[in-house]
């Protein structure tokens, strides 16, 4: 008892240090919320193909992150789940993204920050199953009919088109 009693006071004592929710900065992802779909432009290599996406938004861990569960269809039996976590750190001033698919068994971490009405993420080198180490990009821009998104790979200096379209309310 004398445990839970100690443990709870040294909480309650460091309370203050806690980071508040950055309610101002989340707020900017409140257009995101929601249900929506999408057919994205989709290059796996030089071929382009179209993939169906349904994405559902929603506020977790308190308000601090906006988790989005993705289910994409390559066709008949090809599908792909996925989750994307988005916050913002106040410390670092920056926003993060962790991407964990059914593809892969480690998340993609991606930090970057916000450029009038357009967020822009970009990952380190990642190790990516049957592409080796790679740089990603994640483009998301608040439209007036939607949400347009763009992820590019890094070539050399160059960026390559991996996905791209708009989502629309569902």
């Amino acid at each position: 008892m004398l445990v839970t009693l100690f443990c709870g006071l040294t909480v309650l004592s460091n309370a203050q240090t806690f980071n508040p929710i950055p309610t101002e900065e989340l707020k900017k992802l409140q257009f995101m919320e929601g249900k929506w779909t999408a057919d994205l432009d989709a290059w796996m290599g030089p071929e382009k193909s179209t993939m169906k996406v349904k994405i559902d938004s929603r506020w977790a861990v308190g308000g601090r992150f906006l988790i989005q569960d993705h289910e994409y269809s390559m066709g008949p039996g090809m599908t792909m789940n996925g989750l994307n976590m988005l916050t913002y750190d106040p410390q670092k001033k920056e926003w993060v993204g962790l991407w964990f698919d059914s593809s892969e068994a480690n998340p993609m971490r991606m930090t970057g920050n916000w450029k009038g009405d357009v967020l822009t993420l970009t990952s380190g080198e990642t190790e990516v199953i049957g592409m080796g180490k790679v740089i990603m990009r994640a483009t998301y821009t608040k439209a007036a009919n939607g949400i347009g998104f763009l992820l590019e790979m890094k070539d050399g200096e160059k960026w390559n088109p991996m996905m791209k379209g708009t989502y629309k309310k569902a």
